[in-house]
């Protein structure tokens, strides 16, 4: 963005949303919305989204879309992330070789 417009906008920057704010939301969400999500999917959905309930809310729907269930393997099958265990086994084997 050029200087001339950027003196002319005024800049929000919003600090990340804690645990507690997006773990009430996507109980909330997923309440109304007749979702199944167990526990490692909301855990899952909020590592994923860093603080962001915009990205915690689309990663919700392209699970639900995709899955009848939202598990954390299914979070991370849709997101195209890898499980934290399959790093671990990486890592493990990584460090044996």
């Amino acid at each position: 963005i050029t200087m001339a417009l950027q003196s002319r906008c005024t800049r929000f920057r919003f600090a990340p949303l804690s645990t507690e704010k997006i773990s009430a939301m996507l109980m909330r969400v997923s309440s109304a919305e007749n979702v199944q999500m167990d526990e490692g999917g909301r855990k899952a959905i909020m590592r994923l989204s860093n603080g962001d309930m915009r990205s915690c809310l689309n990663i919700l729907q392209s699970t639900v879309m995709a899955y009848t269930n939202v598990t954390e393997e299914n979070v991370h099958l849709c997101t195209g992330k890898p499980l934290p265990s399959d790093i671990k086994n990486i890592a493990s084997a990584l460090l044996n070789m």
